[in-house]
């Protein structure tokens, strides 16, 4: 299909980057769903532009090398007009060479930040807003000075234990008593937990993603270490604490800018409206999964700000502020990003609790 054919059948095709495998495969349902709901809701109105929004779903699970060799015959054969992901960093870092500026590319997940390619704009949150409060936090709140860090070893994982720890150095008082790394394969953290039970941190930051982090709090709790041993995980959401177990969540805080409990108007009435749409047995809603519904909604006023789909466009405007709205509430990109309130929740069972937020 060419893009003459796209046009006359009055289409706007938006490839849709999800993982369906991997550590991060647990979040495609609710991301389809999503961003099914924002598809339909433009098409209900007036599209894009006029023109039908067509979802274009890719799975992203495999290498960067893959993914971005599906996206370049995607966009040799001109069969998008636009990208919305919902993946991995270092699947970001192999596709903007392919795009290259020549459509749109929405990146929307909570990621490390400083991304800033032409035509690529990010929706998620990032260490500058989202490890700062939650560290100062948990400082004054449990007298925290005893720290052990656990990640992937992957980009957002390092990018946000390093911006951790220069938090954590202001104050001399604090120790990092341990920093381990892990491959996105690994399933098995009894080695990890007996260090962790040897040095008695005070906090154990958990930059795990999707699975991974599901086997290690699951493990965590299972040794008993909940008891006197503060989590904060850097990328918890509400379909993992399910996979976890209520019986294992004690002492577990989290700091993102969405979480389906919180009570406010919009994600009250994005709650409604998800699960009026798919019924209550839906995969659970989550920051990840929202995250596609706002990146469809940032490119449709994108769009709407140069009446055009033309990436050279767009970025032409890209210093000015472009408000979009979503499950987070009222939203603006400028210069590419996008900023919200960071609300701090603790583990309540299988719920999150409210604790505090911090605007910006």
């Amino acid at each position: 299909m060419n893009r003459l054919a796209d046009r006359t059948h009055n289409k706007i095709n938006v490839g849709l980057f999800i993982p369906y495998g991997g550590p991060m495969g647990l979040w495609a349902p609710s991301s389809e769903r999503c961003a099914q709901l924002a598809a339909a809701e433009l098409n209900d109105y007036q599209g894009i532009l006029g023109k039908e929004v067509h979802l274009h779903l890719v799975d992203s699970s495999g290498s960067p090398l893959e993914v971005a060799r599906k996206a370049s015959d995607l966009l040799v054969n001109n069969r998008l007009d636009a990208i919305v992901g919902m993946h991995a960093s270092d699947v970001r870092q192999a596709l903007v060479q392919v795009v290259a500026g020549r459509i749109p590319y929405i990146y929307t997940p909570m990621y490390e930040g400083k991304e800033s390619h032409a035509c690529v704009y990010t929706t998620g949150d990032t260490p500058e807003y989202q490890v700062k409060p939650i560290i100062g936090w948990l400082e004054e709140n449990f007298d925290a000075h005893r720290w052990y860090f656990i990640g992937n070893d992957y980009v957002w994982p390092r990018v946000s234990n390093s911006f951790a720890k220069d938090c954590l150095h202001r104050n001399p008082a604090n120790q990092i008593v341990g920093e381990e790394y892990v491959s996105l394969s690994t399933e098995d953290y009894a080695e990890h937990l007996d260090n962790i039970e040897n040095l008695q941190p005070d906090v154990v930051v958990v930059n795990l993603l999707g699975d991974c982090s599901i086997q290690f709090n699951r493990q965590f709790g299972e040794r008993g270490l909940d008891r006197d041993i503060i989590r904060y995980c850097g990328a918890i959401e509400e379909n993992m604490l399910y996979a976890i177990g209520a019986e294992y969540t004690k002492n577990m805080y989290s700091a993102m800018s969405y979480y389906a409990d919180l009570e406010t108007q919009a994600a009250r009435g994005f709650c409604k409206y998800y699960y009026a749409s798919f019924g209550q047995e839906a995969p659970a809603l989550n920051q990840f999964a929202v995250s596609c519904y706002e990146g469809i909604m940032l490119l449709s006023e994108l769009s709407k700000g140069v009446r055009s789909m033309d990436a050279g466009k767009m970025e032409a405007k890209s210093d000015g502020y472009t408000p979009f709205s979503g499950p987070r509430g009222e939203l603006y990109s400028s210069r590419h990003h996008t900023t919200s309130a960071m609300h701090i929740v603790k583990a309540n069972g299988l719920f999150f609790e409210h604790v505090e937020s911090f605007a910006f």
